[in-house]
């Protein structure tokens, strides 16, 4: 299946699956937490970091992506409190 591309946030649910790519790389991949379709924002949980990040989508070409490519990267560090 391919990555359908997200041209507004009001495409955006909570928990889907997407990529953020910028300049030709993925720069953040993750669940959607929470959408303001009004500014074109959304909140996602980065598998990769595990710390939450909001997003311009503006800023961003944004992805849907299937839930097993977000599942395949490693879990993050633990980090040390």
């Amino acid at each position: 299946m391919a990555a359908a591309q997200v041209r507004a946030c009001s495409e955006l649910a909570v928990g889907d699956q997407i990529e953020a790519w910028r300049d030709g790389r993925v720069l953040h991949r993750g669940r959607v937490l929470a959408v303001v379709p009004a500014l074109e924002l959304f909140w996602i949980l980065d598998a990769r970091t595990g710390t939450r990040q909001l997003l311009d989508l503006e800023m961003l070409h944004v992805l849907h992506c299937p839930v097993s490519a977000v599942r395949d990267l490693p879990d993050p560090e633990p980090s040390s409190a």
